[in-house]
């Protein structure tokens, strides 16, 4: 993703692996702070689980936070 007022780059390749290894850790990286928390609540109940559903879903919800703030795709 590129920000077009600072042409700024952003690789999220990988996202899936680097969110199933550091979990809420990644998510905060990438300024998830909601997803962050709620990962590591729902790591306790779950066992875990909930790590594995963030790193499917990890790059829709990354790719939807940048165009939501105006970036564009690569």
């Amino acid at each position: 993703f590129k920000n077009p007022d600072s042409n700024y780059i952003v690789d999220c390749k990988g996202a899936g692996w680097w969110t199933l290894l550091f979990g809420p850790f990644y998510l905060a990286y990438k300024g998830l702070w909601l997803h962050a928390l709620l990962s590591l609540v729902l790591a306790v109940p779950t066992m875990g689980l909930s790590w594995i559903l963030y790193a499917i879903f990890v790059s829709r919800i990354i790719h939807k936070n940048y165009m939501s703030k105006g970036w564009t795709q690569l």
